[in-house]
């Protein structure tokens, strides 16, 4: 039951960092003389490291907060607002899982821009 529960968990962060992978991207400038690769990839360590904390305060930064967002997840598949889906998260994975670590694989992460977008 536990491993069934960890294995939810994974996938709905994993469907997390996706969503706000994008989100970020599309929001965020790059310096001209800094390589998109590293950017993408020290967020992509904050981001995995907030998550692995099981402290939503410090994955809440990764996330906007507008009234009118939607969130999608495993289970409920859609939240209407931040503060729903972060009463959703905290009672369906971390008072479910008493420890956990994300690790992302960088070496796969290739990144690719057209203008503002990556």
């Amino acid at each position: 039951m536990k491993t069934n529960n960890l294995m939810k968990s994974t996938a709905a962060i994993g469907m997390i960092f996706l969503i706000t992978l994008s989100s970020a991207a599309q929001t965020k400038r790059l310096d001209a003389k800094s390589d998109p690769d590293d950017e993408f990839k020290t967020l992509i360590e904050g981001y995995y490291t907030a998550w692995s904390s099981l402290n939503l305060d410090k994955a809440a930064r990764y996330y906007a907060k507008d009234a009118d967002l939607i969130f999608y997840d495993i289970a409920p598949l859609k939240y209407n607002d931040w503060a729903e889906y972060r009463a959703g998260v905290q009672k369906g994975f971390f008072d479910v899982i008493p420890s956990g670590k994300l690790t992302p694989n960088l070496n796969d992460l290739k990144v690719t821009r057209r203008g503002n977008i990556a």
